[in-house]
C-alpha cells in the first residue's frame, strides 16, 4: 500500500543495491509514519463540546516530541482508544465549576497527555485534575455485578488495583445512560487495544487532585 515516485524509487533501488539497508528502511517507514501528534487529533475540539455539554471548563495541553514518527495505523488506533480515557475524564473525572469552587480548585479543569519515545517504546502519559477515582463506588458497583468474574474482582482488590475494574467489560458506574457513560463499553476496549500491541498500561488516583494514566508501547 506504499506507492513511490519513479525517483523515489530509483533512490531506493541504489541504497539496496549499495547494500544500505538502513537508509532503504528508513525511506520505506519514512513513507507509512506519522508525527505522533496524530494521536490528539481533534481532541482538543471533543473536549471542549463535551464540556460545553456538561457546563464544565475544561483545558486540554499537550506535550509530544516532534521527532517522534509512528505508523498510520497505530496513530489511529491510539487517537480512537484512548479517546475513550479524556471522555472518562470530562464526565466523571473533572467537576462542575460550583464543585471546583468549593474544593479551592481553579474553576477550568485540565486534562494533559504527554508522549515521550525511549529507545523502541512510546511512553504515553494521560492525566486530568478532577476528583479520582471513587474506589468505595467502584468496588460496591463491581461486587453487585453479577456478569463479572467476582474471583477476578476480588483479586483486583485484594491487590489494590481498584482502577483495574474500570477496564472489565460491562462495567460502569454510571446511573444513567447517556451518550458520554453508562453502557459498559469504552475502557474496556482501551485495556484491549493496548494489549493487543503489546503494551501495559497503569492508573494512579489520588483524591480530589486526579487521575495519571501511563501507557507504555513498544514500538
Amino acid at each position: 500500500g506504499i506507492t513511490f515516485s519513479k525517483e523515489e524509487f530509483e533512490q531506493l533501488q541504489t541504497d539496496i543495491l549499495k547494500g544500505n539497508f538502513e537508509a532503504a528502511k528508513a525511506k520505506i517507514l519514512a513513507k507509512n509514519s506519522v508525527s505522533a501528534s496524530a494521536i490528539i487529533d481533534n481532541w482538543a475540539a471533543d473536549i471542549q463540546k463535551l464540556a460545553n455539554n456538561l457546563d464544565k471548563r475544561i483545558d486540554f495541553f499537550s506535550d509530544i516530541a516532534e521527532e517522534i514518527q509512528i505508523s498510520k495505523k497505530l496513530a489511529s488506533m491510539l487517537n480512537i482508544e484512548l479517546a475513550h480515557l479524556y471522555r472518562n475524564s470530562v464526565d466523571h473525572g473533572i467537576e462542575s465549576i460550583e464543585e471546583r469552587k468549593k474544593l479551592n480548585k481553579f474553576e477550568s479543569g485540565m486534562i494533559r497527555i504527554e508522549i515521550k519515545q525511549m529507545s523502541e517504546q512510546l511512553n504515553i502519559v494521560i492525566e486530568d485534575d478532577g476528583k479520582g477515582l471513587n474506589e468505595a463506588k467502584i468496588k460496591e458497583k463491581a461486587l453487585a455485578n453479577i456478569n463479572l468474574d467476582q474471583a477476578q474482582v476480588q483479586e483486583m482488590i485484594s491487590t489494590n488495583k481498584c482502577w483495574r475494574i474500570l477496564f472489565l467489560p460491562g462495567f460502569s458506574t454510571a446511573e444513567n445512560v447517556t451518550s458520554l457513560s453508562g453502557r459498559g463499553v469504552g475502557m474496556d476496549a482501551v485495556y484491549t487495544a493496548i494489549q493487543e500491541l503489546n503494551g501495559v498500561i497503569n492508573m494512579e488516583s489520588i483524591e480530589n487532585e486526579g487521575i495519571t494514566t501511563k501507557i507504555t508501547i513498544p514500538i
